[in-house]
């Protein structure tokens, strides 16, 4: 119902109006504090909608309420047009509140002279803040059940047409919508960790199996004079089998580790962190008989543990994927966008290459392009960094023909 002061209601004047959603007291699935909507920084995804209101209405004050009855208060998670001290306060107690009626009621409220208005007339934002127009319009949680208000608001009576009162409420729903995102967000971060929580539990319980089953081949094929040449081929290729299990269990519990976001954020010397990760694998480097060549590179910011682990696989993999016919060379260079204001690193070698019709799928979990009895892996190596580079808010991406090598470029934002 929409609370006209004449007595009339909205939807005895236009019958598109929107009226009562649901029932029911406010309830959230997440907290107010959890989600963020009271005692919390503004955020441009909801002051842009209050900046919008005020342009569109041409009044002084929009407001985004947040109707907190355990602590008496309605919270300004966005406010414009304001004065001192309300608008560094960011919140009234229920007693300067009209947004709880709106709440309360579950309707939309119009008000065009509040001192006149039966509802609204003894409240004391009338007295004390000389509020004389009020246009709100309910703001929802995940389970459609109002929980603030999204309001316009002004110290002169105002007569309220109805497309204004449609826009209002399209604008509210715009709120909910906001809202619904951060929640959903906070339901994919939950999700999002607790599978990393139980990849690593399930990688850490194989661990255990594995090595000892790796034990016990080991321990047959060391009979070798007991056991027929049949039996000994079996323990030999169960023990290559277990030997990939361990390593794929190994790269399983590295990846959920490795690729959690959080961490240390600090600024990264790639010069530095490239001569530690060819230090490491400087046996690599000589079994492939590879020539590398690492020009001037800039310093990052990041989490040291993830972009280290990302470029050590990218560097790796130039070493594994070798072309048999030519010298093994690995190039590392970069450039900086100014436009962008980003940093783009490359690895680039000579090797086999990655035709073009894979190049979407490398990035993927547990995906090979080669027999294990060709090169080595668990293929989980690019979908590593590729996780990395999303958590940095940046990209990667690979160039090649299939023949002459492969190019692979990550970007990251210049964030200091």
């Amino acid at each position: 119902m929409l609370l006209w002061v004449d007595g009339r209601t909205a939807s005895q004047k236009n019958n598109n109006a929107i009226h009562k959603r649901s029932n029911g007291k406010c309830t959230v699935t997440y907290s107010f504090e959890e989600l963020g909507l009271v005692d919390a920084p503004p955020e441009s995804m909801f002051d842009n909608l209050t900046k919008l209101a005020t342009s569109l209405f041409k009044i002084p004050v929009s407001l985004v309420t947040i109707i907190d009855f355990d602590k008496n208060r309605q919270f300004f998670k966005s406010q414009l047009g304001l004065a001192e001290p309300l608008a560094g306060q960011r919140q009234t107690p229920l007693s300067h509140s009209f947004c709880q009626y709106v709440v309360n009621d579950n309707a939309t409220l119009v008000i065009e002279n509040a001192a006149l208005h039966p509802k609204v007339k003894d409240n004391l934002a009338v007295r004390d803040l000389g509020v004389a127009t009020y246009l709100g319009s309910p703001i929802y949680n995940l389970k459609n059940e109002p929980i603030g208000a999204f309001c316009v608001l002004d110290v002169k009576p105002r007569r309220w047409t109805l497309e204004e009162i449609e826009q209002l409420e399209r604008l509210s729903n715009c709120i909910t919508d906001a809202i619904k995102l951060k929640a959903a967000y906070l339901d994919s971060e939950a999700l999002r960790k607790e599978q990393a929580d139980f990849s690593y539990a399930i990688s850490h319980e194989l661990k255990s199996p594995a090595n000892t089953l790796h034990l016990i081949l080991n321990e047959i094929a060391l009979e070798g004079d007991g056991i027929s040449d049949d039996a000994h081929q079996l323990v030999k290729e169960g023990l290559g089998t277990v030997t990939r299990m361990q390593d794929q269990v190994e790269s399983v519990l590295h990846y959920s580790q490795t690729t959690q976001k959080g961490g240390a954020i600090e600024a990264i010397s790639l010069n530095v962190l490239f001569k530690e990760i060819l230090l490491d694998l400087k046996a690599d480097i000589s079994a492939s008989d590879s020539s590398i060549n690492c020009e001037e590179l800039p310093v990052i910011m990041g989490n040291r543990m993830q972009i280290r682990a990302l470029f050590q696989n990218l560097v790796s993999n130039a070493l594994k994927f070798i072309a048999p016919e030519r010298k093994s060379l690995v190039s590392i260079s970069s450039t900086f966008n100014e436009s962008s204001a980003q940093h783009c690193i490359m690895v680039k070698d000579n090797g086999i290459g990655i035709a073009v019709e894979n190049q979407a799928s490398i990035f993927r979990l547990f995906n090979r392009l080669h027999l294990h009895t060709e090169y080595a892996g668990s293929g989980i190596g690019l979908a590593l960094c590729h996780r990395v580079m999303r958590n940095h808010h940046g990209s990667i991406q690979v160039a090649s023909n299939g023949q002459d090598g492969s190019t692979f470029t990550v970007v990251f934002p210049d964030l200091r």
